[in-house]
């Protein structure tokens, strides 16, 4: 273990041998690399994730506004501890209070195989029974494109949520990340969760990567493009259209009138090393709604109350 420059470094050997590094910016409480058998695993720093892109059915009841609290916060780091245990390191990040409501902290520890455990805590800041129940709880990275297999066993093949899986079969699953986003969408929006997993694996060809397991089942995707893409509200027409074309924004279109089919260009399909796969992993997903077409929220029980609660998760870095 080493500190330098805002960074914490923590290095070892795998159980098989495999050299690994995981690095900490103790400015952003990430973690913002893990190279294993020298290759960079991390594209995109881990950090707590509460939202979803925002779906069909959400835009209904307003949902969006209503959970605009939870919706891509800001999260600034209060406190940034890394500590020498017996068996390990462990470091904790607290950040300051979303909306002077809620307290959000991450514990990791960290073994000298690679392993990382990690709880996720939110808990009272004030007045969290008084907020609005979050769309998600759980974790967000990036990695880079070429990991783009996935492995996983829990509910499948398709996608499916809280309140949409009386379809899917549990069973292993092996799939491509290039496959998991729906194009059939009309617009972009939330696609490609899994339940119900017991792991949840991402590895480029040569079997490099992370396996994903948690203390209980839980819910998890990745996919060729971030959940601030895929929400219409975040990520308009003028910056779609910024990032991937050189000539400027078609005239008389409104501004979040974006079909999925034009993320197309975003997902580097036949190269997807020039992309990046966007892993999310939760505790829980509120479910998609649809009970009178467009206009109501999901079922109480499909819901996730501001309530305190955590998440313990485990990434494993394993080369098949």
């Amino acid at each position: 273990h080493a500190s330098e420059n805002f960074r914490e470094v923590f290095s070892g050997t795998t159980a098989g041998h495999i050299p690994w590094k995981a690095v900490f910016d103790s400015s952003y409480g990430t973690l913002v690399s893990y190279t294993l058998g020298g290759r960079e695993l991390i594209a995109s720093p881990l950090m707590p994730n509460f939202t979803r892109a925002i779906t069909e059915n959400d835009l209904g009841p307003d949902m969006d506004k209503a959970q605009e609290m939870w919706r891509f916060p800001k999260l600034e780091v209060e406190e940034f501890d890394a500590t020498k245990w017996p068996d390990s390191w462990r470091v904790t990040v607290k950040y300051k209070p979303i909306s002077d409501v809620a307290a959000v902290s991450v514990t990791y520890k960290i073994y000298p195989d690679g392993i990382i455990d990690g709880i996720e805590s939110l808990k009272d800041a004030g007045n969290l029974k008084g907020a609005p129940c979050l769309p998600r709880f759980g974790m967000e990275f990036a990695m880079p494109g070429q990991f783009s297999n996935l492995d996983f066993y829990g509910l499948g093949p398709d996608e499916n949520y809280c309140d949409r899986y009386s379809s899917a079969l549990m069973g292993h699953y092996v799939q491509r990340v290039e496959d998991q986003y729906h194009y059939g969408y009309a617009r972009p929006q939330e696609s490609g969760t899994k339940t119900s997993l017991k792991w949840w694996q991402v590895t480029d060809d040569r079997g490099y990567g992370f396996k994903i397991t948690s203390d209980i089942r839980f819910s998890a995707s990745a996919l060729p493009f971030s959940t601030e893409t895929l929400d219409i509200k975040a990520y308009p027409l003028k910056k779609y259209w910024s990032d991937i074309y050189d000539f400027p924004t078609p005239t008389g279109r409104p501004d979040h009138q974006i079909h999925s089919l034009e993320l197309k260009a975003l997902a580097f399909e036949n190269q997807r090393s020039l992309g990046k796969t966007w892993v999310c992993f939760d505790l829980a997903q509120q479910g998609v709604g649809g009970i009178d077409s467009w206009k109501s929220w999901p079922l109480p029980q499909h819901r996730i109350p501001a309530a305190e609660r955590s998440f313990r998760f485990r990434l494993s870095p394993i080369v098949r």
